[in-house]
């Protein structure tokens, strides 16, 4: 359905001119990859609403998609799995890891330690998808260690200004779980060497970085 539509757009846009006939593929995967993160991010904040979490939530997925943004991570093979894996992740972190973070702080902490040194060690993952030169991994590396080190300081703000514990949580975890999807990215090794051709590709490191969820997914196969 998605996939269709955004056929269909793009072929009334290559028909009147205004892009290339030879760059319609990658408008149709961009497009699509648009049309999925609104599907996804949508159903998200319904969830955050049901279950009265919604700013909460909001800060979590700003921090989480923050460093996803730059760093990547982890891709589910279509966009069914990406999703169920996104709205899983989420209710995961909502209903059992904070209460458990409630708890077990410390733990949190050490938890929040760790997966900050494997982002600074590890991104950006070059997904096939992406296909990053050398000189976008320079700058996905940049920005990744930029938003990290400006998220670490706002937790760390927070918690000196002694706001809401839930939004300490919830901010942390969207670091945490950032660093486990990149580092389960890495283990499976979805990644290329910069400048390798992978999956389709726009073309550019602000289309294709972030595909979409919590998890993503590939288009590589459909």
């Amino acid at each position: 359905m998605v996939n269709k539509f955004s056929q269909f757009l793009v072929g009334q846009l290559t028909r009147n001119g205004i892009i290339e006939k030879g760059r319609a593929e990658e408008y149709v995967y961009g497009l699509e990859m648009l049309f999925e993160k609104v599907i996804s991010y949508t159903i998200l904040v319904i969830l955050a609403v049901a279950i009265d979490m919604l700013v909460p939530s909001l800060v979590f997925l700003v921090f989480f998609l923050t460093l996803r943004e730059w760093g990547g991570g982890f891709h589910a093979s279509t966009y069914g799995g990406g999703l169920i894996g996104t709205i899983l992740i989420y209710l995961f972190c909502s209903k059992i890891l904070v209460d458990f973070f409630m708890v077990e702080r410390m733990t949190m902490y050490i938890a929040l330690a760790v997966t900050s040194v494997c982002i600074l060690a590890l991104a950006p993952v070059n997904h096939p998808n992406l296909s990053l030169t050398e000189k976008e991994m320079g700058d996905c590396r940049m920005g990744v260690r930029v938003a990290l080190f400006a998220e670490l300081a706002a937790i760390l703000v927070g918690i000196a200004m002694r706001i809401d514990s839930s939004y300490i949580i919830f901010a942390s975890m969207g670091v945490i779980m950032c660093g486990v999807l990149l580092l389960v990215a890495k283990i499976l090794r979805q990644e290329v060497k910069p400048g390798e051709k992978g999956g389709v590709q726009a073309g550019s490191t602000q289309i294709n970085q972030q595909v979409g969820g919590i998890t993503g997914w590939d288009d590589v196969d459909g």
